[in-house]
């Protein structure tokens, strides 16, 4: 098995982190163009409101990730993903 290089990190203060893997989740305003013209209802933090199955207010209309809630890492917005698919399954 092969290993690979680990990540290192530095802080401001001078600490220094390593990892095996460095996941980042970047803190920006979700893009909800496309849903503003489909009249989704958004919430009050700007991003596209959703249910549990990340149905929005729209019929049809599914969202996941950062664009439907606060920012998170990828694993996080996958898995909303395939909440979002395996509703859209059942509706067929």
């Amino acid at each position: 098995m092969t290993r690979h290089k680990a990540v290192s990190v530095t802080c401001d203060d001078g600490r220094a982190y390593e990892f095996d893997l460095l996941l980042s989740a970047a803190d920006e305003l979700p893009r909800t163009s496309l849903a503003k013209g489909l009249a989704v209802r958004l919430g009050a933090n700007g991003a596209i409101a959703i249910g549990p199955t990340g149905l929005t207010s729209a019929d049809n209309v599914y969202a996941a990730g950062e664009v439907a809630g606060v920012p998170c890492q990828i694993d996080i917005a996958i898995g909303q993903a395939a909440v979002a698919a395996a509703a859209v399954h059942d509706t067929l």
